[in-house]
């Protein structure tokens, strides 16, 4: 089974400037909810990055918005579903390994 990228740069920068297009928050506001730098929010904005499982989460349970409308989807792929009902410390260990792996395709 292939499986698709979890993060969609576009689709996260949609829904960030959806949250701040209501008003609610500035940018500072939002990086602190989100315990991240101002300018890390921009770069999201800005589809230059794309943010960590810990700030997708975080979007997801401070704003309440399902995780379909942060990646572009109405259903999340099984994958992911299954990621997030691991305990903490699991998905922890699966960040780690992503990250190794990231970095060696980079390196």
């Amino acid at each position: 089974m292939q499986v698709r990228p979890v993060t969609d740069k576009e689709c996260i920068s949609k829904a960030i400037l959806n949250i701040l297009g209501k008003g609610e928050f500035t940018e500072k506001e939002l990086a602190e909810k989100l315990g991240v730098s101002r300018n890390m929010i921009a770069n999201y904005m800005n589809a230059v990055s794309a943010p960590s499982m810990r700030v997708i989460r975080a979007l997801h349970d401070t704003f309440h918005l399902p995780y379909g409308s942060i990646f572009g989807e109405e259903e999340m792929n099984e994958t992911f579903i299954k990621y997030s009902s691991l305990p903490e410390d699991e998905q922890q260990l699966i960040n780690v390994l992503i990250e190794k792996l990231s970095s060696r395709t980079r390196g």
